[in-house]
C-alpha cells in the first residue's frame, strides 16, 4: 500500500486508463466526476469500486423512486389491475434500498437486472387466458307449434379474452336443447291457388310450396306415424316437371294410453330420453333401378330433468337404397325423318323417309321397336315427253 493511504487503496495518479469512476457513487452517478475525468488520490485498484468503506468489483443499484415509476409505468398491463408492487425475492422494494449485482428485481412480467451499478430492464406483458361471459338469455323455440324444436344461447371469450399468447376459452360457446311446441291449430288447407306473379309459358316451374300441414295426431308410433302435408300449383299453360305433392312423417313422441300415469314422481323426472325400437323397412319406392326404402322410430321424451337423446332431431327415420337391378326400357321410334327427293322428274319415282329406334333404344332386355323403319311414296307420276 502506497504512504498515507488506506490498506486495501492505492495513490493513483492521472495516469493512461486511471480515470473515473473510482468508486459506485461515481458507476451510478450519483456523485459526478472531474471534468476531466482525474481526480488524483488514495483510490482501489483498477477494476474496483469503492462502496462503504472497501473495494468491491462490482457495484450494487440503488433502487430509486424513478426506476420504480418507470417499471410500473412501462410493463404492459395484462390485466385491468396490474400489481403495483416491484419485489426482490418476493419482498417489495421501496426507494433507496440497493440491490446486489446479478440480482432481479419483478413487477408484473417485466424485470430488471442489476449489472455493476445499473439496471438493464426487459418488459413483457403477461399473459392472459382467456374467460367466458355469462350465458346469453335462452332464444324462443325454433318452432312455434306441432313438432320438436331447440333453443339455443351462448356465449362469448372476452370476459377478459385471450391475451399475450394466453389460451383461448375451454369449452363450448354455443349450448343447444330441445323443446317440445304445443299443438298446433287444426287447420284443414283449401287447395292452393295459383300466385299472383305467375310468369309466362316460357317459365316452367311450379309455385311455390304450400306451409306444412299440421301433424296429424299430437304423437307418434312407429307403425302408424303421425305425417304433414303440403302441396304446390303447377300454372295452366305451364309444363311442370316434378312432384306437387309431399308427405313428410312428424318427429313426435310415443303415444301413449289412457292409463298411463303422469309423470311427477323423482324418478321419472330424472329419466333420460330414450328411443323406442325400429318399424320394419318400407316396401321399395321402385320396382327396378335405384329406389329407397325407409324405417321409423319414435321416443320417449325426457323428465323434466332429464337428458334429450343426441340426435333427436333427425334421429327418426332411416333410408336406404333398393332394387338395384337395371329397369327393362322397350324401344321406341324416333321421329320421321324429311321426305327424300323424288329419284325421277316424271313418270313415276319414288321418294322416301326414314326413323331409327333410338327414342330410347331398347335396354336390358327391353322390346324392338314395333313397325317398319321406312316409308316410301310415289313422286313425279306425270308421263315423261308431254
Amino acid at each position: 500500500p502506497d504512504v498515507g493511504c488506506p490498506i486495501d487503496r492505492l495513490y493513483r495518479e492521472c495516469g493512461k486508463d486511471d480515470s473515473c469512476p473510482y468508486s459506485c457513487a461515481h458507476l451510478t452517478q450519483q456523485v459526478e466526476c472531474f471534468p476531466d475525468e482525474c481526480e488524483e488520490g488514495c483510490h482501489c485498484p483498477l477494476g474496483t469500486y469503492f462502496h462503504n468503506g472497501s473495494c468491491i468489483t462490482d457495484c450494487p443499484c440503488v433502487v430509486t423512486e424513478e426506476i420504480l415509476r418507470g417499471l410500473r409505468n412501462a410493463t404492459p398491463g395484462a390485466t385491468p389491475h396490474p400489481p403495483s408492487q416491484v419485489t426482490l425475492h418476493g419482498a417489495e422494494l421501496i426507494p433507496g434500498e440497493e440491490v446486489t449485482s446479478g440480482d432481479q428485481i419483478h413487477h408484473g412480467c417485466s424485470s430488471c437486472t442489476c449489472e455493476n451499478g445499473h439496471m438493464e430492464c426487459a418488459f413483457s406483458a403477461c399473459p392472459q387466458d382467456g374467460g367466458f361471459t355469462l350465458w346469453s338469455p335462452w332464444s324462443p323455440c325454433s318452432v312455434s307449434c306441432g313438432g320438436l324444436g331447440n333453443m339455443t344461447r351462448s356465449r362469448d371469450c372476452s370476459n377478459p379474452p385471450p391475451a399475450n399468447g394466453g389460451k383461448e376459452c375451454e369449452g363450448p360457446s354455443v349450448d343447444i336443447k330441445y323443446c317440445q311446441a304445443p299443438d298446433c291449430e287444426d287447420v284443414t288447407p283449401g287447395s292452393p291457388e295459383p300466385p299472383t306473379d305467375m310468369a309466362g309459358p316460357a317459365d316452367e316451374e311450379f309455385g311455390p310450396w304450400s306451409p306444412w300441414t299440421p301433424c296429424s295426431k299430437s304423437c307418434s308410433d312407429r307403425h302408424f306415424p303421425a305425417v304433414k302435408t303440403r302441396s304446390r300449383f303447377c300454372p295452366s299453360g305451364r309444363n311442370c316437371s316434378g312432384e306437387s305433392f309431399q308427405e313428410n312423417v312428424c318427429n313426435l313422441p310415443q303415444c301413449t294410453g289412457p292409463d298411463s300415469p303422469p309423470c311427477v314422481d323423482e324418478e321419472c323426472q330424472q329419466r333420460n330420453c330414450s328411443w323406442n325400437p325400429w318399424s320394419e323397412w318400407s316396401e321399395c319406392s321402385r320396382s327396378c333401378g335405384v329406389g329407397q326404402q325407409r324405417r321409423l322410430r319414435t321416443y320417449n321424451p325426457p323428465g323434466e330433468k332429464g337428458v334429450w337423446c343426441d340426435d333427436i332431431l333427425t334421429g327418426n327415420t332411416e333410408r336406404r337404397f333398393c332394387n338395384l337391378q337395371a329397369c327393362i326400357v322397350n324401344g321406341s321410334w324416333s321421329k320421321w325423318s324429311p321426305w327424300s327427293w323424288c329419284d325421277r322428274t316424271c313418270g313415276g319415282g319414288r321418294s322416301v323417309r326414314s326413323r331409327t329406334c333410338t327414342s330410347p333404344p331398347p335396354k336390358n332386355g327391353g322390346n324392338e321397336c314395333p313397325g317398319e323403319k321406312y316409308q316410301v311414296r310415289i313422286c313425279n307420276p306425270k308421263p315423261c315427253g308431254e
